[in-house]
């Protein structure tokens, strides 16, 4: 079957029924008449598959299901994930049975035109020149030249970014390593580093046993590393050598492999960035700034200040002070030896909580400006991760309740203790009456919701709830049920009023709709922060400072773009948006809308508030295909009120 149907099968399946043409060809890049011939054409062959209807296609879930099962998984591949998988397929083509690569091969199982396997391979060329390999032809079959070191390198970043997409853990690398005792060499591993006294976190773990299986996995094929170290920095003392070559004699032992000199040297520098011994029961805040040192604790003072901007993070408790000074200095010694640390869940720390991995940003952003070094986009999930170990509860988000009920017994008391109980993180108890007329005489603070266990008077002007006197479990479903209405609600309001108070049709464009048109994602920083110097919300150095930032991190989520300064210097808040039905490349990626944030210091909860809840949402392809037809700013208000 064409490309393109298979492709329309398997995107009608991922809506909810009914699904317009507009959307489906939103979500494929072409018009709604070429989908209703799609569709014709599937229907021809496998009849009654997509069903036409007055609101639009519902398919036949049974039949696209049995129907996908049956085709390969490649086929719904986009333009990234077809370079990588061509790379991991190129790297894998070794040994004695190796199979000729060509264009047909890929063509074929890509189920794409030659075309655009050639512009992929463009692709695959850009990305191995990051690691000084090449890709050349040999006997009319491609292959991948360069040292095998370098070749490592790439396919460790590879399957990090494969298995970051999905579930990490040693399930989905016994999926890749099949052939391999994983769980006998992550519990050797542990028991090892115990011995010598060392603890060794479950990600980085993760990270150490991917190279290892890289590694017995090229060794086994006659692919081993020869080229020495030009320089050997002492990575490590006496003990940490001992146990390294106690881990690699019982990998030896295990796989019936031999590692040589500079296998050896490499697997040293992957083991010192895994390894942790600190005994944090006997570090306080005074001892952990001798262990650090003068300069580290400089560096590390300046920073927990930048994080006390950040209301939602408690900056102040002891425990983060330690854990992060002691990270910030392995950090620190991580790059001057120029040896680095994967973090397989960075993409997922990074869309899952875009704020907090902002800030984590911010904190790399700031050693670089005080120390001249680049912190990698892996080590900031690291920074992430001890950023949101400290997240403040935010009271004020919570319901706040009034109780009514009578006091008789201890009935109010059990009420109170089970409420608090169940709803702990939802309310707060503000005050506890008899009954409805004592809250009127007694109570003048505001309050959202009333529960009580009489009655209500019809002329309440509060959102009430009756329940009774014995809660039971239909009584705590009923609350439950409420305050998740409320809370929804609560959260609908304020992003619209947030987006209100920012953004307004003069700031929405859609490209080429209008006299503009955008190609590059340079075009489209130019042009909006041009509309935003001529609009006053900001200072002529604003530009500058947004392709400023763009260079050191991507500012892509998907196929979303949110470009922005580091300095929190606008003259009035604004948010910026750009809507492209042809998708834009941008890092390495495709994106079909940019959020340009311009912020005042003043506004930054409104910021942090906006940029999470707003990026969460949209990262989820249903709600962002909803929000993509919109062909004006009123529109797009509205498409965001059905999506929250």
């Amino acid at each position: 079957m064409n490309t393109k149907l298979i492709q329309l099968i398997s995107t009608i399946s991922k809506f909810e029924p009914p699904v317009t043409a507009k959307k489906l060809g939103l979500a494929l890049n072409v018009s709604p008449r070429t989908i209703k011939n799609y569709v014709s054409a599937i229907n021809t062959k496998y009849a009654g598959m997509i069903k036409a209807t007055s609101q639009g296609y519902e398919p036949d879930t049974h039949a696209i299901k049995s129907f996908l099962a049956s085709q390969s998984p490649i086929v719904s591949m986009n333009s990234n994930e077809r370079v990588n998988w061509i790379l991991t397929t190129l790297l894998k083509n070794t040994g004695p049975d190796k199979i000729k690569i060509d264009i047909d091969y890929f063509s074929e199982l890509l189920f794409i035109s030659e075309e655009s396997i050639r512009k992929d391979l463009f692709e695959v060329r850009q990305k191995l020149q990051h690691y000084d390999l090449h890709l050349v032809t040999e006997n009319s079959s491609y292959t991948i030249r360069g040292e095998e070191l370098n070749k490592r390198k790439l396919f460790s970043t590879l399957l990090n970014q494969e298995f970051s997409a999905n579930l990490f853990n040693f399930t989905s690398i016994k999926t890749f390593f099949p052939n391999y005792d994983i769980d006998n060499l992550s519990i050797m591993i542990i028991e090892k580093c115990k011995l010598f006294g060392y603890s060794i976190n479950e990600y980085a773990l993760l990270g150490l046993i991917i190279d290892i299986l890289i590694s017995i996995d090229r060794i086994s094929l006659g692919k081993q590393i020869d080229v020495q170290p030009t320089h050997c920095p002492d990575l490590f003392g006496e003990r940490e050598k001992t146990l390294a070559t106690a881990i690699l004699y019982d990998i030896e032992s295990l796989f019936s492999i031999s590692f040589n000199q500079a296998e050896i040297f490499e697997f040293n520098a992957i083991l010192a960035n895994c390894l942790l011994r600190v005994d944090y029961q006997n570090i306080d805040l005074i001892t952990v700034n001798q262990k650090i040192g003068q300069s580290c604790t400089q560096l590390v003072n300046i920073l927990l200040s930048d994080i006390e901007a950040y209301d939602f993070i408690d900056s102040k408790n002891p425990d983060f002070i330690i854990k992060f000074s002691l990270h910030i200095n392995q950090l620190l010694l991580r790059i001057q030896q120029n040896t680095f640390t994967k973090n397989p869940i960075t993409q997922h720390i990074k869309f899952s909580c875009p704020l907090i991995f902002e800030c984590a940003i911010d904190i790399a952003s700031r050693i670089n400006e005080h120390l001249k070094l680049t912190i990698s986009e892996d080590e900031v999930g690291y920074i992430a991760l001890h950023l949101g170990s400290m997240l403040i509860e935010q009271t004020g988000n919570k319901i706040r309740c009034i109780l009514i009920s009578p006091a008789y017994h201890n009935t109010s008391e059990k009420l109170i203790t089970k409420l608090s109980t169940y709803f702990n993180d939802s309310i707060v108890i503000s005050g506890f009456f008899s009954s409805f007329e004592q809250v009127n005489l007694q109570y003048n603070e505001q309050y959202d919701l009333i529960i009580s266990t009489l009655p209500i008077p019809n002329h309440a002007m509060t959102d009430s709830l009756v329940i009774n006197p014995i809660v039971r479990d239909r009584d705590i479903s009923q609350i439950k049920f409420k305050l998740d209405r409320m809370m929804l609600d609560r959260k609908k309001d304020k992003i619209i009023n947030d987006l209100l108070k920012i953004s307004t049709p003069d700031l929405f464009f859609i490209n080429q709709k209008m006299d503009y048109k955008f190609e590059t994602k340079k075009d489209v920083i130019i042009h909006l922060t041009t509309e935003m110097i001529q609009a006053g919300c900001v200072n002529s150095d604003f530009q500058e400072a947004v392709f400023e930032r763009e260079k050191n991190y991507s500012t892509r989520f998907g196929q979303i773009a949110v470009p922005h300064s580091m300095k929190m210097d606008a003259i009035k808040t604004s948010l910026s948006i750009c809507i492209c039905p042809k998708p834009i490349n941008w890092d390495e990626g495709d994106v079909n809308l940019i959020l340009l944030f311009a912020i005042a210091k003043e506004d930054r909860m409104i910021f942090y508030d906006i940029f999470d809840n707003l990026l969460v949402l949209l990262l989820e392809n249903q709600n962002l295909l909803t929000i993509l037809p919109s062909q004006n700013f009123n529109e797009f208000i509205q498409n965001m009120k059905a999506i929250i």
